[in-house]
């Protein structure tokens, strides 16, 4: 039953794709396999393929001036996702599907505001990475140096008062979350700022 029920979408896309196909220059359809591509799309196919269960995630390069946070980074990314049960974690031994590579690329820390006597009352700490996933049993790239970021703003000086210690393990599990979720589901725009999806925009 599932079979006809895919062989009668996949024959009505044809028909749409052929009948659209018209409003391209040279009356076809330019970009390769388009009714598997509507296909799995009307089906829903997620950013992780479905037949995809094991993910392996190497600990994170970081080429910031703020050593050690690559380790943090990547075991919250691999408790989450674990937590999130769709993927289990495995080593490169135990036969992934899916692998996740990522780069701590900025590490910043700005003063945002100042007293009358020039102190900077508060602070930003934002910390980005680029990650990419990719299929390593079909060598496709699901998406490439994607920009994830998180951060924070706060005051050592006035209350609440936080420790940029605190601060920094905030910001780490925000972006450990953030780079879950554009794994498993490609965005996560619940999490975003305002701000964040204005410049977007």
């Amino acid at each position: 039953m599932r079979n006809s029920r895919k062989v009668i979408v996949h024959t009505c896309l044809f028909f749409i794709v052929a009948m659209t196909s018209s409003c391209f220059p040279g009356g076809s359809v330019k970009e390769p396999g388009t009714v598997n591509k509507i296909a799995s799309e009307m089906n829903g196919e997620p950013v992780v393929p479905r037949d995809a269960n094991k993910i392996c995630v190497p600990t994170f390069a970081n080429i910031t001036v703020m050593k050690g946070i690559e380790k943090y980074l990547s075991r919250e990314v691999i408790k989450r996702i674990n937590i999130d049960g769709r993927l289990v974690v495995v080593d490169r031994g135990n036969g992934p599907q899916l692998l996740l590579s990522g780069t701590i690329t900025e590490y910043q820390l700005q003063d945002v505001r100042f007293d009358e006597f020039g102190r900077a009352v508060k602070k930003r700490l934002r910390v980005v990475a680029r990650v990419t996933l990719s299929e390593t049993t079909r060598g496709k790239v699901v998406f490439r140096n994607k920009s994830v970021q998180a951060f924070k703003s706060y005051s050592d000086i006035q209350p609440p008062i936080t420790s940029e210690l605190e601060v920094r393990t905030e910001v780490l599990n925000q972006l450990a979350e953030r780079i879950k979720l554009q794994t498993i589901r490609g965005w996560y725009t619940e999490l975003q700022t305002a701000i964040e999806r204005v410049k977007k925009k």
